[in-house]
């Protein structure tokens, strides 16, 4: 059985989570997959857009195994 991780997603520019899921993936390699999708949740990736267009990235924080 895989282990299950919950991360979010932490605005660097306000300093706030603006996304929370779930994953058996290794965080890095699941931050490479918000950072190159397109999917359905605009909210999500226009955030990843704004933080993109100061330089920076998205920080991926581990909140429970």
């Amino acid at each position: 059985m895989n282990k299950i991780n919950i991360y979010g997603l932490l605005n660097p520019l306000t300093n706030q989570y603006f996304y929370v899921g779930i994953t058996s993936q290794k965080l890095s390699k699941r931050l490479s997959g918000h950072m190159s999708t397109t999917d359905k949740n605009t909210k999500k990736v226009e955030v990843i857009k704004s933080i993109c267009a100061n330089n920076q990235r998205p920080i991926i924080v581990l909140l429970e195994t």
